[in-house]
């Protein structure tokens, strides 16, 4: 079913042929929700591509399950998982379709993949009778999230989890003391970043509150794409060296102890000079929920302008 002209990728049901592929895409799902939150989510193993592998085997010819991948010119850069599934108790819901995974290669992200992929999933599921389909996402994984409320998703369920062997610390009242080290780093999406970015969350203030802050880290060469904030953003470069932008203004370096004030609605990337690493605190406030607006990448021609900003 695949055109031998065919340039963009297109979705069909899985083969044998395929499982390796979609092993080591798996693998990656684990990783991204492990760097979520280390403490609730599982890491991948070294056999955890091949034993992935292998259950998926065991589900391409049952007619209530669809394993869907996304190929590019013979190439797998995404699959998809679900199945119809009957009552579940535990969960209150009858039968429905569930979405167990859908995930795209980090190079092929920001594309449209994972639209062509959970359309044709729904589509999948709707042939075989399900009269809904449900889903979990990760609270931290919010591309998901707004791929997932584009075709009509609404929240209906909220995990929370808390560690049996540890409390928040509440010294005089009601004051929360978040302890170094005990909230895990995530790396910057590969939809929204160029090159190696670590993001360390400091805080988000609870209701009324709508502030947040996070202390990211670029390596040389690494950047944000361009995107602007509803309700502006505040940088505070706290190491090495780095570049910042606003639209068709000039590329401006900036160092430890700079303050950065970019306004609401203003489009602008920041990130690493070409040699040097830079980290900055970032604090930002939602609006309607949502605190960013990701736009395009900034290009390696856009990028290099910057190697002589003052």
């Amino acid at each position: 079913m695949t055109p031998a002209s065919q340039t963009g990728p297109i979705v069909r049901r899985a083969t044998s042929a395929d499982l390796p592929r979609i092993g080591r895409l798996g693998a990656l799902l684990i990783e991204e929700h492990h760097a979520f939150d280390s403490r609730r989510f599982l890491n991948a193993r070294q056999r955890t591509p091949t034993d992935y592998a292998s259950f998926l085997s065991t589900q391409l010819e049952d007619p209530d399950v669809a394993v869907l991948v996304a190929d590019h010119n013979g190439d797998v850069i995404g699959y998809a998982y679900a199945a119809v599934e009957g009552y579940d108790y535990m969960a209150l819901r009858g039968p429905a379709g569930v979405l167990h995974d859908v995930i795209v290669d980090p190079e092929h992200r920001g594309r449209g993949v994972g639209r062509l992929l959970l359309d044709a999933t729904l589509a999948y599921l709707k042939s075989r009778g399900a009269p809904r389909v449900v889903l979990s996402t990760a609270e931290r994984n919010e591309p998901a999230q707004r791929l997932f409320a584009s075709v009509g998703f609404r929240r209906t369920m909220i995990e929370m989890t808390r560690e049996a062997e540890e409390q928040p610390e509440t010294e005089g009242g009601q004051m929360e003391i978040k302890r170094g080290g005990s909230q895990p780093s995530g790396k910057g999406p590969a939809e929204y970043f160029t090159g190696m970015v670590r993001v360390d969350p400091l805080f988000q203030a609870p209701d009324p509150a709508r502030v947040l802050a996070a202390n990211v880290t670029f390596e040389p060469g690494a950047r944000t794409n361009w995107h602007t904030h509803p309700l502006g953003q505040t940088l505070i470069v706290t190491a090495g060296c780095g570049l910042v932008q606003s639209g068709g203004g000039p590329i401006r370096r900036i160092r430890p102890g700079d303050v950065v004030w970019c306004p609401p609605g203003e489009k602008h990337w920041h990130g690493a000079t070409a040699t040097t690493a830079m980290t900055h605190i970032a604090i930002l406030e939602h609006k309607d929920g949502k605190n960013v607006e990701w736009m395009e990448r900034v290009t390696d021609a856009e990028y290099a302008a910057g190697e002589s900003a003052e």
